[in-house]
C-alpha cells in the first residue's frame, strides 16, 4: 500500500533524488583524492582523471533523470540559472573564466566525437 509521504515526493521523484546525491557524493569523494594523490595516480589501473570523467558523467546522467521526472525549472530557467551563476564567479582566483557557450560547445564537440 503506498502512502503519501510528508515531503510530497512520488516513489520515482525519491530514488532519483537519492541517486543523485549519491553521485555527487562521488563526485566529492574523488576530488578528496584528486588532492590527496594527484590526477594522474592511479588505482587498480584507473587514473584519478578518468575517475573523475566518470562520476561527472554519472551526476549529469542522475540530473537529467531528475530533469524528466519534473523536478527541475524548464531549460529557460536552467539557462537563466546558468547565466546568474557564471556572473557571480569572479571571486575565482586561479579558475578560468566560463561562459554558457563553452558548456554548448563542449556538448557539441562530445556529440561530435
Amino acid at each position: 500500500m503506498l502512502t503519501e509521504h510528508f515531503n510530497n515526493l512520488s516513489e520515482s521523484e525519491a530514488e532519483a533524488l537519492s541517486v543523485l546525491a549519491e553521485e555527487c557524493a562521488e563526485v566529492i569523494q574523488i576530488i578528496s583524492k584528486i588532492q590527496r594523490h594527484g590526477i594522474d595516480s592511479a588505482y587498480k589501473e584507473i587514473s584519478n582523471r578518468d575517475n573523475l570523467s566518470q562520476e561527472l558523467a554519472d551526476v549529469l546522467v542522475a540530473a537529467l533523470r531528475v530533469h524528466k521526472l519534473g523536478l527541475l525549472l524548464d531549460r529557460e530557467g536552467i539557462e537563466e540559472k546558468i547565466y546568474n551563476k557564471l556572473a557571480k564567479n569572479s571571486y575565482l582566483h586561479h579558475a578560468p573564466e566560463v561562459t554558457l557557450e563553452d558548456f554548448i560547445v563542449g556538448n557539441e564537440k562530445l556529440a561530435g566525437e
